[in-house]
């Protein structure tokens, strides 16, 4: 039987959100290339027999060019848990644009519940075809869970968090190869080093 009362209750809901960070640092590896070349003061000569002649003789040596490669993309992802319970994180990832997938590492096995207010530390590395500016995301996706009225919970979804770094090669670490020569002559013995 309808008796016309009615009542009400609220709820308040808080709303934590990841916070997942990151950094990146770039290097490669730059080899140069040299030319050497010799020359005389004279083309041609015409002794006497037992005749003897001062022939004069330069070696010159050139850099000319130089190649990159092995262009490298590394550093560290920090995730942070705000909320006052334990977050379960299924998986971190790591992406340079448009679609390479960076090498992650941090020393725990996914899935892993992250205590409240705690921060998971890792590191990530990637190798890129070139040195075009790019964006790395850091991806950190945590399990939903759906709450019945007695508190148990049930996974349900998922949400990714993000965090990005751009990528630029300005100031990149630079390894150099034969950036200096050491020159010989099989008359004179060693000439020199010359660095570019």
């Amino acid at each position: 039987r309808e008796t016309g009362q009615s009542d009400g209750a609220s709820v308040t809901v808080d709303i934590y959100e990841l916070d997942v960070t990151k950094d990146a640092s770039t290097s490669f590896k730059r080899t140069y290339h040299w030319s050497i070349d010799k020359s005389a003061d004279q083309d041609e000569l015409t002794l006497a027999i037992g005749e003897s002649f001062v022939v004069n003789y330069g070696v010159t040596v050139d850099m000319t060019g130089y190649t990159d490669s092995d262009w490298t993309l590394a550093g560290n992802i920090y995730v942070y848990n705000p909320a006052p319970m334990a977050a379960h994180i299924n998986s971190v990832s790591d992406i340079v644009s448009p679609n390479i997938a960076g090498t992650v590492d941090f020393g725990v096995s996914f899935p892993y519940d992250l205590p409240a207010g705690q921060t998971l530390s890792g590191t990530y590395s990637a190798s890129l075809p070139d040195a075009s500016d790019r964006t790395n995301t850091a991806t950190a996706t945590l399990q939903n869970y759906a709450y019945d009225s007695s508190g148990i919970g049930t996974a349900s979804g998922t949400t990714d968090f993000l965090g990005t770094a751009s990528v630029s090669f300005l100031d990149a670490t630079m390894t150099e190869v034969d950036e200096s020569i050491d020159v010989s002559d099989t008359y004179a013995g060693f000439l020199g080093t010359v660095t570019y």
